[in-house]
């Protein structure tokens, strides 16, 4: 674990913000560059990914609060509203407020392969986003003394124990959702339904990993976590979407002109 990273001419960066702004810039490029190449109009593209940047970055501080607030009245705490504010950020709440946002922006039918493009950009980004969180020190996993288990160290309370490495285990799945999905997009497979096999797939994994994290912090309320109860919405909605699609065959939407 490296909480700060130090770099040239910058000096100390904590770990977390550097990824996650790498992998916002990376992830912003590679859609940016599909974009073009689908003929969209790009300046349109900007606009609409700037606004629904918002989008994401309140989402991801009110689901943070959310979860907060849904943990003090779980555990019949005082509600503070300091606390709440306090509150960190929740990658669901990011994913979903940017989803919404740019669709409301752009709903046109032919247009639809921009969600098919953003259901790769998805995972690309959250492999920076965990590598930061491992490097950072949060969402750690459980402590184990398996074979699957590593060294941790916790900054906050000086800790060091042996953890499974969830994080990574997340950015692993990220890489392998980010291959199968850009395969099926470069084979012209599942078009315009992409974004919603993401949604399974992601959620149904984000479910199951949930189990070996390690940090309350997030929000558990007996036998599930916060983070759970959104996988099962946005796999059920991924499903409800593929089965309302499953009747429309597969054709191009949208292709450049010459």
């Amino acid at each position: 674990m490296k909480p700060i990273i130090e770099l040239p001419l910058i000096g100390k960066v904590p770990s977390y913000s550097m990824f996650a702004i790498l992998g916002m810039l990376i992830t912003s490029l590679v859609a940016l560059y599909y974009v073009h190449k689908k003929g969209y109009d790009i300046k349109k593209f900007n606009i609409n990914h700037l606004i629904s940047f918002i989008g994401l970055l309140i989402g991801m501080k009110l689901f943070g609060m959310i979860s907060v607030l849904l943990d003090n009245i779980w555990n019949e705490h005082t509600i503070h509203v300091k606390q709440i504010l306090d509150s960190g950020i929740v990658f669901y709440g990011g994913m979903i407020g940017y989803y919404i946002v740019f669709r409301r922006l752009e709903r046109k039918k032919e247009n639809e392969f921009i969600f098919d493009i953003l259901a790769f950009c998805y995972p690309l980004f959250g492999v920076f986003g965990r590598i930061g969180c491992f490097l950072g020190g949060c969402c750690y996993g459980i402590q184990s003394n398996s074979i699957l288990a590593i060294s941790y160290h916790r900054v906050i309370w000086n800790e060091t124990t042996t953890r499974i490495p969830v994080q990574l285990w997340e950015a692993m799945a990220d890489i392998i959702i980010f291959i199968l999905i850009k395969v099926l997009y470069k084979k012209e497979l599942m078009q315009g339904k992409l974004i919603y096999l993401y949604f399974i797939i992601y959620g149904v994994i984000r479910f199951i990993l949930e189990f070996f994290r390690g940090d309350d912090i997030r929000g558990v309320y007996g036998f599930i976590s916060f983070s759970q109860i959104i996988s099962i919405l946005i796999v059920t909605y991924g499903i409800y979407q593929l089965n309302k699609r499953k009747g429309n065959r597969n054709v191009k939407l949208f292709k450049k002109s010459n």
